[in-house]
């Protein structure tokens, strides 16, 4: 248990002591309960935060799993000295399919977010908008350039926060340098 919470219960118990023996002292036994027990309820509610705020969340359990890969050609057939600089794998691959354990609760967006701690990638956002992967930003491929993402090929209308994938999905993440990609 952490050094405050510990503290406070010894606060709070002496201070419960201290009311109870003044009331007693002055013949008020209602009074004295009364503190005794609030005193009580205070130091077990104080040992109880102690307990609890030194734990770690627990994770969601896995559900199954979801295939992940990422997917950069578009940006180096656009070329540049800021892609080229890059160095990215010449197939344009940041990742290949590869398999993510999917949680309850799990979105788009954050099985991304385990897939690249898992895979050592850097993400940027702004908000919940994927701006960038490795460095590999919106815009840097021109005007309509970015980020986006299907789901078993399907172009979701939601964003990445808003979709839940099931066992089993393929999510790929593409970046694109015109919209004109999507037919």
């Amino acid at each position: 248990m952490e050094l405050f919470p510990r503290i406070l219960a010894v606060v709070l118990f002496v201070a419960g002591v201290f009311a109870v023996v003044l009331f007693a002292v002055k013949g008020r036994r209602k009074q004295a309960v009364a503190a005794g027990v609030a005193a009580v309820l205070l130091c077990g509610g104080a040992v109880a935060w102690g307990l609890l705020a030194g734990r770690e969340p627990t994770e969601a359990p896995e559900i199954g799993t979801v295939t992940v890969s990422i997917d950069a050609s578009a940006a180096l057939a656009y070329g540049g000295d800021a892609v080229e600089a890059l160095e990215f794998p010449a197939d344009g691959r940041l990742l290949s399919e590869t398999e993510i354990p999917l949680r309850e609760g799990d979105s788009v967006l954050s099985v991304l977010r385990r897939t690249a701690e898992q895979e050592g990638l850097l993400l940027a956002f702004d908000g919940e908008y994927l701006v960038g992967i490795d460095g590999l930003t919106a815009f840097l491929c021109g005007d309509e350039s970015g980020w986006t993402f299907t789901v078993n090929g399907e172009q979701p209308t939601a964003s990445a926060a808003d979709i839940s994938p099931s066992p089993g999905d393929a999510i790929v993440w593409t970046y694109i340098t015109s919209y004109d990609f999507f037919g």
